[in-house]
C-alpha cells in the first residue's frame, strides 16, 4: 500500500496517472520500487558516465511532471572534478512550471560557469498531445511523440538479473539549445 499526498502523481517506471490523497494498491517486485512522481516535478537525467572525468554527453534530459501546482526547480551545475565551485565558478538556472499560463519558464542561467550540455532534451510527462500547440519564445515547436524507458541504463546492467525488464512510457519530447537567453515554453 502507498499513501500519494495531495497532488498528482506518476508512477516513475510506467508514466501511470493518479490523483493525491488517496492510498493505492502497487505491485513491488524486486527490479521495481514504488517510485512516483509529483506532477510539477523537473528531474534531470544524463546518459551513465562512470567518473565525473569522464567526457559527459552533449544533451541534458529534463523530465517535467505535468501537475495542477506551480513549481520551481534550481539546477546547479560545476565541472564535477575541481574545487573551483568554491570560487563561484559553477552555473545555476530556475526552472519554472505555470500550469495556470501553461509555460515552462527556464531562466537566464547565473554563474561565470559555463553548462557541458549544448542541448536540453525536455522529456514531457503526462501533457496532452502538443503536436500543433507547443511555442519555444512565441515561435512553432517541433515535438515528437515517443516510447521510452527512464531507467534503462539500469535495468540492462541489472545485477540481480531479473530478465532486464522494460518500463516503456509514451512522452512528448523537445530539443531545445541549451543557450544563455530566458525561454519561455508554452501550449
Amino acid at each position: 500500500k502507498v499513501y500519494l499526498p495531495k497532488g498528482t502523481w506518476f508512477d516513475f517506471f510506467t508514466g501511470k496517472k493518479y490523483d493525491g490523497l488517496q492510498e493505492i494498491l502497487v505491485e513491488c517486485p524486486i527490479d521495481k520500487l514504488p517510485v512516483f512522481a509529483k506532477g510539477g516535478s523537473f528531474i534531470p537525467m544524463q546518459p551513465l558516465v562512470q567518473n565525473t572525468s569522464e567526457k559527459s554527453p552533449d544533451t541534458l534530459y529534463l523530465h517535467v511532471f505535468c501537475g495542477n501546482e506551480a513549481s520551481t526547480y534550481v539546477y546547479y551545475e560545476d565541472d564535477g572534478t575541481t574545487y573551483n565551485y568554491e570560487k563561484g565558478h559553477s552555473l545555476t538556472r530556475t526552472f519554472r512550471f505555470d500550469p495556470a499560463g501553461k509555460q515552462i519558464v527556464m531562466e537566464i542561467p547565473e554563474g561565470s560557469y559555463t553548462s557541458r550540455f549544448f542541448k536540453i532534451a525536455l522529456m514531457l510527462h503526462g501533457f496532452a498531445d502538443m503536436k500543433d500547440q507547443l511555442k519555444i519564445n512565441g515561435q512553432q515547436a517541433g515535438v515528437t511523440t515517443i516510447t521510452t524507458d527512464l531507467l534503462t541504463s539500469l535495468s540492462d546492467s541489472d545485477p540481480l538479473n531479473t530478465g532486464g525488464r522494460k518500463f516503456p512510457q509514451k512522452v512528448n519530447r523537445i530539443m531545445i539549445e541549451n543557450i544563455k537567453n530566458k525561454t519561455i515554453i508554452s501550449w
